[in-house]
């Protein structure tokens, strides 16, 4: 559910607590606002009353872990923009929530936020709680934020108060007249027969006619598609997980315990959890096998954090910091390799590295030019900064072949599309004096795509012809009469014109059986609209202020 954690050494915390704990003291001690020039802290509004800076904080947090919960991942700014989230104002409507929760006098009982976390921490196949990933959320994804485990209990107790509201005020939404409910199922369910007449920029790509001045005006005009981005290079050292494979043995032969430990895990993750080549599970002797591998790794993978770790312990203490140091430290068993140029996107070539790797390679400044020990899929890597290049737009001719290609594909790709344009204007006239589609395409010299029967409720057909999206289809096929045609539609490869041959009602055996949890899933779908409708009320009659700018991030840090 979490995205992995990276694992610091205890030298990498000592900066992190030398940065994080003064602020703590400073923005959570009572009376900081008034130290810092009069006045109390202004954290924004609700019903007219002024949010405390503990308030807002407490919302800030909470409502970063809803986001958490939802989407796998701390908000950043990133990823909130893409998924519509703006943290301060979750922030003000999670204060509104716990105001309301209060004002409703909704009381959670320990139990039921308990079994909210239980619930939260369940293993998929195993149906159990675990413990070692909640004390790994807790020491680690929670603590990152600063966050407690008593907040993070108190978060849970508010999401199971949040739901009694939800039940409360969205019961009018649970109201779905039987009726109703079927001709909404059956319109989802019944099946669409239809055919297409596919225009692909691939059957057009020898009608091209290609010249230099075309050619360089395309280039000048797309310039920035092949623009060079900035790249870095770094030098690195690698401590190899093979090259501790024997300290990995020696370790497992410590383990007297190792078959219990062996069993319990395969009891633990599950008879289906273990894997082969073809996706079955493997049988309980080549599952344990297995077990037995990834313990050798993960002892491996140890012992070169270690050594990583004390070398680069060494590393930081020589002055001045410097690429070249690097080398003076390394031996012959860890020769010091430079990597080709990468991109932020792409990755060094060749090397099994994690994206923090990249992440970390792109901060590094000739000022600072190491990066603490990176864990790779087979080994520790120790890198320095080796050399920044800007971005560039190369020369016409060194990128001729690719603009070529480019050309071409584009020039059949807007073929296609006026090929496809004109096949339905004539389709239209031609349709509407009684002739059939097979005869359109076929003057059309166009053989026609049989599409796998679908209705507006399915989400995928393994056998749909890949030049055809299912999303534009269900789209077109719901407005269609049978016998009619739809207008063309635009896709990455041209474009088709969908024709509608009939319908396949879904069969009362179908309605009979899944009608019922259709129900449910209809009414808990209205309960929340009919919830969100209350609520944004209440957002407007609490007339919520934002708090000045540079508050929110005071409050939650």
């Amino acid at each position: 559910m979490f995205a992995t954690l990276r694992r610091h050494q205890k030298w990498v915390f000592a900066g992190i607590i030398a940065i994080v704990i003064p602020s703590f003291v400073v923005f959570f001690t009572p009376d900081a606002a008034s130290r810092g020039g009069g006045g109390k802290a202004n954290f924004g509004t609700i019903n007219g009353r002024a949010i405390s800076q503990e308030e807002f904080a407490q919302a800030y947090h909470e409502a970063e872990m809803r986001y958490l919960f939802s989407y796998g991942t701390w908000p950043g700014r990133e990823d909130a923009n893409r998924s519509g989230f703006d943290l301060e104002r979750e922030s003000r409507n999670r204060t509104l929530l716990i105001d309301l929760i209060k004002q409703n006098n909704i009381h959670i009982s320990n139990e039921a936020a308990a079994e909210w976390i239980a619930n939260a921490f369940r293993d998929r196949r195993e149906k159990v709680f675990r413990l070692d990933s909640y004390n790994q959320f807790v020491m680690k994804t929670l603590a990152e934020k600063g966050i407690s485990e008593r907040a993070f209990e108190r978060f849970a107790g508010h999401e199971v108060a949040i739901q009694q509201l939800v039940s409360i005020y969205g019961l009018n939404g649970r109201l779905v007249a039987p009726q109703e409910a079927e001709n909404l199922f059956r319109h989802e369910h019944d099946e669409y027969q239809t055919e297409a007449a596919v225009f692909s920029a691939t059957n057009y790509l020898s009608s091209v006619t290609i010249s230099p001045a075309a050619l360089s005006q395309f280039y000048s005009n797309r310039l920035a598609a092949y623009r060079i981005p900035e790249r870095v290079q770094v030098s690195y050292i690698k401590f190899d997980l093979t090259n501790q494979l024997a300290e990995a043995d020696q370790q497992l032969a410590k383990q007297t315990n190792l078959t219990q430990l062996i069993n319990g895990l395969y009891l633990q993750q599950g008879e289906n959890y273990f894997t082969g080549p073809d996706g079955k599970p493997l049988p309980e002797a080549e599952a344990k096998i297995k077990i037995k591998e990834q313990l050798r790794h993960e002892f491996a993978l140890q012992s070169a954090r270690k050594k990583a770790g004390a070398f680069a312990v060494e590393l930081f203490k020589m002055a001045p910091q410097k690429e070249a140091n690097l080398a003076l430290m390394a031996s012959n068993q860890y020769p010091v390799l430079v990597t080709e140029p990468f991109s932020e996107y792409e990755g060094p070539k060749g090397l099994l590295v994690m994206e923090n790797f990249t992440r970390a390679a792109f901060s590094l400044t000739p000022e600072e030019p190491f990066a603490p020990p990176m864990n790779g899929e087979d080994g520790v890597f120790i890198m320095a900064l080796h050399k920044k290049l800007a971005a560039e737009f190369p020369s016409f001719d060194s990128v001729k072949d690719k603009v070529t290609e480019d050309y071409r594909r584009s020039q059949a790709l807007s073929i296609a599309r006026q090929q496809g344009q004109k096949f339905y204007e004539t389709a239209t006239n031609s349709i509407a004096q009684g002739k059939s589609f097979a005869d359109i395409c076929k003057d059309a010299k166009v053989t026609p795509v049989t599409v796998p029967n679908f209705s507006l409720s399915t989400r995928s057909l393994a056998t749909l012809d890949e030049r055809l999206d299912l999303p534009s289809i269900k789209e077109q096929a719901a407005r269609l009469q049978p016998g009619k045609i739809g207008s063309f539609m635009i896709s990455r490869d041209g474009g088709f014109v969908l024709h509608m041959r009939g319908t396949q009602p879904v069969s009362d055996a179908v309605v009979k059986t899944d009608l019922p949890e259709f129900v449910k899933s209809m009414r808990q779908s209205r309960m929340y609209e009919a919830f969100g409708s209350w609520l944004n009320q209440q957002i407007t009659e609490a007339r919520l202020t934002a708090p000045p700018t540079g508050k929110t991030t005071e409050a939650a840090n």
